[in-house]
């Protein structure tokens, strides 16, 4: 259970992490490593519940992003 939690925090960093920096292939990347990687995170019955979780906060953590860097003023 420590495992899967360390293997998602990390992903969900890396995820943040390139997207402060701009570099959407990193992100990219991380999201694909993600939907690889949850299979063996969480087993296969539950793979495509957690990478909808993952989506989801994935696509937060951009808008949030954006939103920091331009301003309420461009949505």
């Amino acid at each position: 259970m420590v495992l899967e939690s360390v293997a998602v925090s990390s992903l969900l960093l890396l995820m943040v992490v390139s997207t402060i920096a701009g570099a959407e292939g990193a992100l990219f990347f991380t999201v694909l490593a993600a939907w690889l990687l949850f299979p063996l995170i969480v087993g296969l019955r539950n793979t495509l519940d957690a990478a909808c979780v993952f989506m989801l906060v994935s696509l937060g953590v951009v808008v949030v992003v954006w939103i920091a860097r331009h301003g309420l003023l461009y949505l």
